[in-house]
C-alpha cells in the first residue's frame, strides 16, 4: 500500500496526516490531532495502517470466481466491507440496518432476483415504518445493485421503481418557544445534570450534538462573535471508538453566529 505520513501544527498540538492510494488508485487522507511529539503519534500510525492494509485486502479478495453463484447475503457483505472504507460508521450501519429487511434473500442468486422479490420484502414491512425509512431502505438496495453491476455483471438489470405508501398521519414537528425554552434552560434538573452546557450551546447557536462535543476553547471567537465548526465528535471508522473526526460534508465547515451574552454566560 503506498503511504506516506505527514505533520503540522494545529491548535497548539501536532497533526498527524496519513496520505494513502486507495484500491481505486485515488489518495486520500487520514489525520489526528493532539499529540505532543512525533514519536507519540507512531502508535496510531501502525494501527492505522494495519487497519487499511487489513480492509484492503479484505475488499480484493473475490468471493466467487463465478459472479452466478453470489448470492444475496454474499454480495451484502462484501458491499458493507467496501463502504467501511469510503463512508461514515453511520452510513455503514444504515445499510446493515436496511440488508435486515431483505434477509429472506439472503440465499438467494442475485442473478436470479427480480422485482417481485424486493416488493415481498417491501410488503413485510410496509405497515409497520414510515415512508421516509422505506426510502432509504431502498437507496440501499439500490446501491447495492449498483455495486453489483459495476463489479461483476454490467448486463444485470432489475427494476427497483417501487410505490412507496406516505405515511397515514403524518410527523409533526414543533420547535420550542422562547418561553418554553427558557423554562427547559432553568429547570433544576438540567441545570444539575451533565448535559446543561450541551443543551445551552445547542439552544443558542443551533449545533448539532456531535458538533458541539467536538468543539474547543480555539473555535470560540470572542473577537468576531462567532464559532468555528471544524470538527465532529463521532464514532471512529477505524477502532469503533469514539473521537474528533471530520465533518460529513464541506458545507458543514462554518462559522456560526454568537451573542455576547452567550459570551459572558
Amino acid at each position: 500500500m503506498d503511504y506516506n505520513v505527514t505533520y503540522r501544527k494545529k491548535d497548539k498540538s501536532l497533526q498527524c496526516i496519513i496520505s494513502y492510494k486507495d484500491t481505486n488508485g485515488k489518495w486520500k487522507q487520514k489525520s489526528k490531532q493532539g499529540f505532543k511529539a512525533q514519536k507519540e503519534a507512531k502508535p496510531y500510525i501502525e494501527n492505522t495502517i494495519k487497519e487499511l492494509e487489513k480492509r484492503f485486502a479484505s475488499e480484493k479478495s473475490i468471493i466467487s470466481p463465478d459472479y452466478n453463484l453470489i448470492t444475496f447475503k454474499m454480495l451484502c457483505d462484501e458491499f458493507v466491507e467496501h463502504e467501511k472504507l469510503y463512508r461514515e460508521h453511520n452510513t455503514v450501519r444504515n445499510h446493515k440496518i436496511a440488508f435486515i429487511v431483505f434477509s429472506d434473500l439472503d440465499n438467494k442468486k442475485v442473478v436470479f432476483l427480480k422485482k417481485i422479490d424486493i416488493r415481498k420484502c417491501f410488503d413485510k414491512v410496509v405497515s409497520d415504518l414510515k415512508h421516509a425509512t422505506l426510502k432509504k431502505y431502498l437507496q440501499s438496495i439500490k446501491l447495492l445493485f449498483n455495486y453489483y453491476i459495476d463489479n461483476y455483471d454490467n448486463n444485470f438489470s432489475i427494476d427497483l421503481n417501487l410505490e412507496i405508501p406516505k405515511d397515514k398521519v403524518p410527523t409533526i414537528k414543533r420547535a420550542l418557544s422562547k418561553s418554553e425554552l427558557d423554562e427547559l434552560l432553568t429547570s433544576k434538573r438540567l441545570l444539575k445534570s451533565k448535559y446543561y452546557i450541551v443543551a445551552y450551546i445547542a439552544a443558542n447557536t443551533g449545533l448539532r450534538c456531535g458538533e458541539i462535543l467536538g468543539l474547543t476553547w480555539s473555535d470560540i471567537d470572542e473577537i468576531n462573535l462567532r464559532i468555528n465548526v471544524t470538527r465532529q465528535w463521532k464514532i471512529s471508522a477505524n477502532s469503533n471508538d469514539y473521537d474528533f473526526g471530520n465533518l460529513k460534508n464541506k458545507n458543514a465547515y462554518r462559522y456560526v453566529p454568537i451573542s455576547p451574552a452567550f459570551i459572558k454566560s
